[in-house]
């Protein structure tokens, strides 16, 4: 999206977006400040999962402004992109029972 943004001209969005990735992750250690390392990883982790979304978020209205007839869709029958979801949903539920 960056670069779709950059290309028309739009360049704040795709400076300032990190700065909600970061203050995601951020928030999530000052909320769980007094949880132990191990933890306290994980609550990272997940607001940089957080972060990322919302990074996204900030950006994507602009996006569907200026290209209103921008589908976005997964390529399923691409193998390559198969091959990417069937690898990442047993990680992405391994991931989340570890801890």
């Amino acid at each position: 999206m960056p670069g779709y943004l950059n290309s028309h001209r739009r360049f704040f969005l795709s400076y300032a977006s990190p700065v909600v990735w970061n203050g995601a992750i951020v928030a999530a250690l000052l909320i769980f400040r007094r949880a132990d390392m191990a933890h306290l990883a994980v609550y990272a982790s997940w607001g940089s999962v957080i972060g990322s979304g919302l990074q996204i978020a900030v950006q994507l209205p602009v996006v569907l402004k200026l290209a209103p007839a921008l589908r976005l869709f997964f390529g399923a029958g691409n193998q390559n992109v198969r091959t990417v979801i069937g690898n990442f949903v047993p990680v992405l539920s391994a991931g989340a029972y570890s801890s």
